[in-house]
Order: structure tokens, then C-alpha cells, then sequence
């Protein structure tokens, strides 16, 4: 990490997200989504998106126990918990995937994946050796510093709307920076800090993305990587419709701009731990990695569909 809280060698890092998929079972099929021509805003791209599609393990946090915030003690009911490498985990048995009915619990469950609070001082307590770390090598003023000391964990979520935001007239990205943030994502109306509801979700957040009430840790998957890079822009090869179309900006400029409709079929999928047709299409995930700098990739459809 650099003093101003960069990464020293970001194309080493990812991002991305997964869901359960309704359909687990086709037989056939092709990845199908609409993606704007990536190099409008940035002709110097170098990286990739991974598709991944099978049996992919819910264990965000490896461990191989599944956390869910509903299991965290509060001044109602003292839970056990133990210590793993990223945080706490409940050691109960997972019920309800609901919060508790006291509304003055939800600060002590809202916490993020790995069970600390950073708006209680458990997060910095935790990570203290890494808090001092850094303070030792850039100083308590460095940017790196107090964007750990705030969140070590660097899960706190913000709506995307919000007084402080407005202020700052931050634009639409950077509005959704920390959207998908799990610690306080589920605040009660209690807990509201503007004039309308700013939860992103009512539930608890937990390794259980098929609500089966257990911890899936098989990866059995295919995944096909899409190079994002002018020299080798394979999603050529799947190219299946492109659209021109001239678009006016904020400013009052217009330019042309491109989308381009990709279908990728199944067989151009690698099989990971298993033959590609004994995989069943239980979950999908989506991330990016390889890349140096800010990449703002802008999809309008996705979708999973049947060939005949």
C-alpha cells in the first residue's frame, strides 16, 4: 500500500460479485449481455473479466465457517462466537434470516462479514498491529492511516444518496463506491440519518447464498476469461450484434458511442475440477482483475439463455 492509500500493485488485486441462479439445470446454453465499447473513456485498458458459472463455494471469508450477522450477540441474547483470521463467527445454528426483533440490537448485528464494528472500535482493536503499522511507516496524517484507522475492514456502507454527498456534488460513480459496503447496510428507520429510508436490504448479511441454511464450499465451475485490451479484445470472436448510437453528455457534448451484444456458448467455457457437462449452473460470478488503474465497465443486460 502507498501513503495515500493506493495499492502499490493494484493489477495483482480483483473485484467482483456472485448470485444463486433459478435455472441450475440447462442443458445448453450461452452467456448473452451488452456491454459499451470499453475503450471509449480509455483506449489503454489492460485486464479481464472472469465468467464463472457452476458450483461456486459460499465461503466468502475462507475459514469453512459460515457466518451470518443474525448469529452475533447483542445485549439480548449472548451468542458464542469464536476468532478466525478475518473477525468473529457465530457458532450457533442459523434459524431465521432475519435480524432481531429489538430494534436496538441492530447496531451490534449490522456489522459486516466479519463481525466487528468499526462505528464501536472493534474493527481498530482488532487490526491494531496493521492500524500501528501504518502509522509507523507513513504517519498518523497519511491518507493510508486514517482510511484505515476509520474502517480497517473497509466494508462500511453508504447510501447513495445523501446530505454529504450532495455537498460534495459527487457524481453517480462515486456515489456507488460503498453501496455494496456490508456494515450498516441494514439500518433500522430508528437509525435513518436523512429525511427517507437508506437501507439497501432488510436481511442479514450471510454466507448463505441459496438460503439452504448450510455452508456450500464446493468449487466445481467452467469460466471463460474476456481480455479487455485493444490488442486482444476477444469478445470479437462472439460478437453477435453492435450498435452506434450518438449520445449528448451533461455538459452538452455529444459523441458516438458503441455497444456491443456478446454471446459466449457454453463450450467456449473451461471446466474447473470437473467435466464441463456434469457442472450444474447453481451460481454465477462476475469479477475483474489484472487491471493498473480505475476501470468503469458499463453492462446493460445479462443473461443466461437457452440454445436449442
Amino acid at each position: 500500500i502507498n501513503a495515500d492509500g493506493t495499492l502499490i500493485n493494484p493489477s495483482s488485486r480483483w473485484g467482483g460479485m456472485y448470485r444463486k441462479l433459478d435455472n441450475t439445470s440447462l442443458p445448453d446454453f450461452a452467456l448473452d449481455f451488452w456491454i459499451m465499447d470499453p475503450f471509449f473513456e480509455n483506449e489503454t485498458f489492460n485486464g479481464k473479466i472472469v465468467f464463472d458459472i457452476g458450483e461456486i463455494s459460499e465461503d466468502i471469508l475462507k475459514d469453512e465457517r459460515m457466518f451470518f450477522e443474525n448469529g452475533l450477540p447483542d445485549q439480548w441474547d449472548s451468542f458464542d462466537t469464536d476468532t478466525t483470521t478475518w473477525g468473529l463467527v457465530p457458532t450457533i445454528q442459523p434459524l431465521l434470516n432475519a435480524f432481531h426483533s429489538h430494534p436496538s440490537s441492530r447496531q451490534y448485528e449490522d456489522v459486516g462479514y466479519d463481525g466487528l464494528s468499526s462505528a464501536m472500535g472493534k474493527e481498530q482493536t482488532f487490526h491494531k498491529d496493521y492500524i500501528d503499522k501504518l502509522a509507523l511507516l507513513f504517519g498518523t496524517s497519511s491518507q493510508a492511516y486514517n482510511q484505515a484507522i476509520n474502517d480497517p475492514s473497509a466494508d462500511d456502507y453508504h447510501y447513495f444518496r445523501g446530505s454529504d454527498y450532495d455537498e460534495q456534488e459527487l457524481d453517480v460513480i462515486e456515489r456507488y463506491k460503498r453501496f455494496n459496503g456490508t456494515e450498516g447496510n441494514s439500518p433500522t428507520s430508528e437509525q435513518y440519518t436523512e429525511p427517507y429510508p437508506t437501507a439497501s436490504t432488510t436481511l442479514p448479511n450471510v454466507e448463505d447464498i441459496n438460503n439452504n441454511t448450510e455452508l456450500d464450499i464446493v468449487n466445481n465451475y467452467m469460466s471463460f476469461e474476456l481480455h479487455i485490451n485493444q490488442t486482444d479484445f476477444n469478445a470479437r470472436e462472439y460478437l453477435k450484434e453492435k450498435r452506434t448510437v450518438q449520445v449528448e453528455f451533461n455538459n452538452g457534448e455529444t459523441d458516438s458511442i458503441t455497444w456491443y451484444n456478446i454471446r459466449i456458448p457454453r463450450s467456449a467455457f473451461q471446466s474447473i475440477h470437473s467435466a464441463p457437462a456434469s457442472i450444474p449452473t447453481k451460481y454465477a460470478r462476475v469479477y475483474l482483475t489484472g487491471f493498473d488503474n480505475d476501470v468503469h465497465l458499463r453492462f446493460a443486460k445479462m443473461d443466461l439463455v437457452a440454445i436449442h
